[in-house]
Formats: C-alpha cells, structure tokens, sequence
C-alpha cells in the first residue's frame, strides 16, 4: 500500500523516544471505548509527559552495538 502514495518516507523511531506516545498506545490496548480524548495528561504517564518537556533522554542499548573502552 505504501507504494501507492507518492513521496512516502517510513522513518522507525524506537519507543524510548516517544515515551508519551508509547504509554499511550499501551493505555489504549487496555479501554473498551473506540476513542477516549484528555483535557490533561492521565495521572499515571504524567511524569513521562513531564520528562518530555524537560528534554530528559533515555539511553538505549542497541543489539550489535558495542562501545569501545
């Protein structure tokens, strides 16, 4: 299908860097209702929304990676 629509990019981001959106695809799995909006962050990923507005990051380890000592 992707090749259907012209100038189509597909770019993988691991889900540490989109914590908010990560937690909230999780979130979602979890409702019964087909579309839930917020005025506010729910309470439980509220630390995630504020982490992000800080800039904090996260490291990751990727598979293959080995720093050098």
């Amino acid at each position: 299908m992707v090749s259907q629509i012209p100038q189509t990019r597909i770019k993988h981001y691991y889900r540490e860097a989109n914590r908010c959106a990560d937690r909230l695809a999780r979130k979602g799995v979890e409702l019964n209702e087909s579309l839930v909006v917020y005025d506010n962050p729910p309470l439980d990923i509220l630390n995630v929304v504020e982490a992000d507005i800080r800039g904090a990051c996260l490291d990751r380890l990727c598979p293959g990676f080995f720093a050098l000592a």
